[in-house]
């Protein structure tokens, strides 16, 4: 698989996986819905805060060997946007 995987996608594909919807994981990042939205849909970098709630999070914990490379991947593209 060549094509480049974002954040924002994996946060959105494992969010499903474990049917939780966006307010749920919102609430369990203790951050607002909207920020999980654009985090998503790649048009908000999280912060590094949420980053590190969302890779420590249940969402993530089953890509538990990832953990570092998702967290990266939240900034090797762009400054973060602290929100």
């Amino acid at each position: 698989m060549d094509r480049d995987i974002s954040f924002g996608s994996i946060v959105k594909e494992h969010r499903q996986s474990l049917d939780l919807t966006q307010a749920e994981l919102a609430r369990r990042v203790a951050c607002a819905t909207i920020t999980i939205r654009k985090i998503e849909y790649d048009s908000l970098r999280p912060s590094i805060q949420i980053a590190e709630r969302l890779a420590t999070s249940n969402l993530i914990s089953s890509l538990s060997d990832r953990k570092e490379d998702l967290f990266n991947s939240a900034y090797d593209e762009q400054e973060s946007i602290i929100i």
